[in-house]
């Protein structure tokens, strides 16, 4: 009899509970703590994913945030490394999805932006 091998396929709303709102971005008590921002429409986000949740379930420390209009940069020459260090939601500004960020100690220590950088560092590339 041969193995049956079944893939699980992953939607958001099986990490529902590990999504986050652009107001609590910076309230969560975990003292390090990653959040992954992504768009709907966004082919890369989508290709990546089954990996993300995957992870995502085997990990405590990992959200979601679905990109919103907040993080829209105010001008065109925009230094995304200008968020290193921001405490505050409003010092918060993604060029673009998908994007990791790093939370330690209630500030933005990192980010990483696009798949292979963020695939790196989950230790899935």
């Amino acid at each position: 009899m041969a193995c049956d091998s079944q893939n699980t396929i992953y939607s958001y709303v099986d990490v529902k509970d590990k999504h986050l709102t652009y107001e609590n971005i910076f309230l969560l008590t975990n003292s390090h703590y990653f959040i992954y921002v992504y768009s709907g429409g966004c082919y890369v986000c989508a290709s990546i994913k089954q990996d993300i949740i995957n992870y995502s379930l085997k990990h405590e420390n990992f959200y979601f945030l679905l990109y919103c209009h907040e993080f829209v940069p105010t001008s065109e020459d925009f230094d995304q490394s200008s968020i290193l260090g921001a405490s505050k939601n409003s010092e918060i500004y993604l060029i673009g999805t998908p994007t990791m960020l790093e939370i330690k100690e209630g500030k933005i220590s990192e980010y990483y932006l696009g798949m292979e950088k963020i695939l790196t560092k989950l230790g899935l590339f």
